[in-house]
């Protein structure tokens, strides 16, 4: 840059302080909102990552063909109710592949669904259910359930883990 442009430049500045004064604060304004807001974005990434990665889906889930908005919890809209969930065709193979390639760490199946659940008949609550074979289950996820009372199910055992606040 040439010497005459930075004096043209500085003595703009000196003639005219409110001018700069208000682009000077409306810069800054513009900086403090971004970067609140990216570590706004950051902290929400974080926290995704914690509850459903870390201890629901890993950082893939594979599902069955479907045609409508098909997540963890099963469909997103309002025939979440009425439609039966696809399963994995050929999925013992699907997952024989899976678990070979290098960067894959570990797989668990999963199924998720809703009931509605009842105490003596009393009252009602919609409950979120998910099935899992429990040794995969426990080394994709270790440490994520902690048991206050029973013990953890073994492969092909039924059974229920409850939160504190179901049970």
């Amino acid at each position: 840059m040439s010497k005459v442009l930075l004096v043209i430049a500085w003595r703009n500045l000196r003639e005219h302080p409110v001018k700069t004064w208000i682009v000077g604060a409306l810069l800054a304004i513009g900086m403090i909102v971004l970067v609140v807001g990216n570590s706004l974005m950051d902290t929400a990434s974080q926290g995704i990552e914690r509850s459903y990665i870390q201890n629901y889906t890993g950082h893939l889930m594979v599902s069955g063909a479907s045609q409508g908005r098909l997540t963890m919890f099963g469909y997103q809209d309002f025939t979440a109710l009425e439609e039966t969930i696809p399963l994995l065709p050929a999925s013992d193979e699907l997952r024989s592949y899976v678990e070979s390639l290098p960067y894959v760490e570990s797989v668990t199946p999963q199924a998720s669904g809703f009931a509605l659940g009842s105490v003596a008949e009393e009252s009602q609550t919609a409950l979120q259910l998910f099935g899992i074979e429990p040794s995969s289950y426990q080394r994709t996820f270790p440490g994520n359930v902690e048991l206050l009372e029973g013990r953890f199910l073994e492969n092909g055992e039924e059974g229920i883990l409850l939160s504190r606040r179901a049970a």
